[in-house]
């Protein structure tokens, strides 16, 4: 989710939270609605990420006992933070729950800086919780929350908590876990749709590297986070894996169409040179499609001599690394590109 969308899912539960005293922990106070809103508003567009704790770190020192405003710092840093921010809130909310021994909010919240990160912990405190105080709704929220996902689904579980929390807070929402990831750069489609202007054309670099930095970002959340399956985030690696080399390609005709063909050599010598490791890979997912593409530059640029020359690497590479695999995926290579040898 990025900035815009966090800030409007606190707003929804600020637009929903009454006007008079809720019940306890259900939803904010005025007050801290008011505050909340306003540490919001005072995080800019596209801010860094010190720039984003700074209103959220002040708040929490502002209201250091308050539910909701250790609820928003948390999530700001589940939602922007990368592991060495994570690990350094559950580092700060187990250090507040030995301080503030026996009080349920704290516990509570410890065991929500778990949620996504170590979330089998995460379950266990929430019980803890439970069992010093039957009636802590949040702990209800949050149960409902895990056992609602997909990697942590139980009906029943989540069913009792739905009740036991909706007993509580009638009137308040249960979020949906995981927040959606970010979302993949639709650049690359977008590009073998397009007839380049002049202008976009010359823009082709810069926009290559904002797609690859928003895809980095993306699998950086998901492997972050234990509400993915390990074959999901491995999915999600090969999947920009092979976006590296796709950006390669695209960089490569970019440099032939702009008249810059040393470039377009070097890179693509360069993406030759990777192909050897990546063939001798056992486990790597994406050799085919990356020979593929290098084989291909070549025959488009009609530069037949570097397209023998380079599966005669890969033949001589595949010789002194027998593996059946890559023997068969390099005769379907050669069967592709046997009319432009």
């Amino acid at each position: 989710m990025g900035s815009s969308g966090f800030h409007l899912a606190w707003l929804v539960v600020l637009a929903g939270a009454p006007s008079t005293s809720a019940a306890h922990f259900c939803e904010p106070s005025p007050e801290i609605a008011r505050a909340i809103g306003e540490a919001l508003a005072a995080v800019p567009e596209g801010a860094s990420y010190q720039e984003r704790m700074a209103p959220l770190q002040r708040l929490r020192d502002r209201f250091e006992h308050d539910l909701f405003v250790h609820v928003l710092y948390q999530d700001a840093i589940f939602e922007h933070g990368i592991e060495g921010h994570l690990r350094e809130m559950l580092e700060q909310y187990l250090r507040l729950q030995m301080e503030h021994g026996g009080d349920p909010l704290y516990l509570y919240l410890a065991g929500r800086a778990f949620e996504g990160r170590g979330t089998r912990r995460a379950i266990a405190i929430m019980e803890q919780v439970l069992a010093v105080d039957p009636g802590f709704a949040p702990a209800h929220r949050t149960l409902a929350e895990i056992y609602g996902s997909g990697a942590f689904r139980d009906r029943k579980k989540e069913r009792a908590a739905r009740r036991e929390f909706a007993a509580a807070c009638p009137r308040s929402a249960i979020a949906k876990r995981p927040t959606p990831p970010p979302p993949h750069s639709t650049f690359f489609a977008r590009l073998q749709e397009t007839r380049l202007t002049p202008d976009q054309e010359e823009a082709i670099p810069a926009e290559v590297n904002r797609a690859l930095l928003q895809d980095e970002w993306r699998a950086l959340r998901i492997r972050l986070f234990d509400w993915y399956s390990a074959e999901y985030k491995e999915q999600v690696l090969h999947e920009l894996q092979a976006e590296y080399w796709q950006a390669g390609r695209v960089r490569v005709r970019h440099y032939r169409r702009t008249g810059r063909d040393a470039q377009a050599d070097e890179l693509l010598a360069d993406m030759e040179d990777r192909l050897l490791p990546l063939q001798r890979n056992r486990r790597a997912a994406n050799f085919s499609l990356a020979a593929r593409m290098v084989l291909g530059l070549y025959a488009e640029a009609k530069q037949r001599q570097k397209l023998r020359a380079a599966l005669a690497r890969l033949k001589k590479s595949l010789d002194e690394h027998p593996n059946p695999k890559r023997s068969a995926e390099l005769e379907r290579l050669h069967a592709v590109f046997a009319a432009r040898l």
